[in-house]
């Protein structure tokens, strides 16, 4: 949990310099192990990271928040805001790795369309997306938002 939260932590960083009127983080204050415990708990969401085999480093992680429609199980929709790998780990297809497993998870979720959020200042992270949706292999829509 401490890595992720330190991962976490950084991305947070990278949003609030985007969009800070969108990712104040203030409730979340300097604890985000916290934060993390908290987002594992949620049964309907999926937390992924991504290490080497044999290693405890994390070089990743992702995280896929299932909207549900209130009161039911009834997945409305899946929302990735959260997708973060470490600098000297981008490039090597870790991200993609992790998309996959998540999409994956969410088509047997009955999940039919999960929404990717764009930061519009955030150029690589829309050129992985268009990259990934070029080469995408499962029967979940995938939706780029803006932000």
């Amino acid at each position: 949990v401490k890595e992720i939260a330190e991962l976490w932590a950084n991305l947070a960083t990278i949003q609030r310099l985007n969009m800070p009127e969108r990712y104040s983080f203030e409730g979340e204050g300097k604890n985000w192990q916290e934060f993390v415990k908290r987002k594992i708990e949620k049964k309907q969401n999926l937390l992924l990271v991504i290490k080497k085999k044999g290693e405890y480093e994390v070089r990743g992680f992702m995280y896929l928040q299932n909207i549900m429609l209130p009161l039911s199980d009834l997945v409305l929709k899946g929302v990735v805001e959260d997708i973060y790998t470490k600098p000297q780990y981008r490039k090597q297809g870790l991200a993609t790795k992790l998309l996959n497993v998540a999409l994956d998870w969410a088509a047997k979720q009955n999940t039919k369309q999960v929404d990717f959020i764009l930061l519009e200042r955030a150029k690589d992270l829309s050129g992985f997306f268009n990259a990934f949706t070029k080469q995408q292999k499962n029967d979940v829509e995938l939706k780029s938002v803006s932000i």
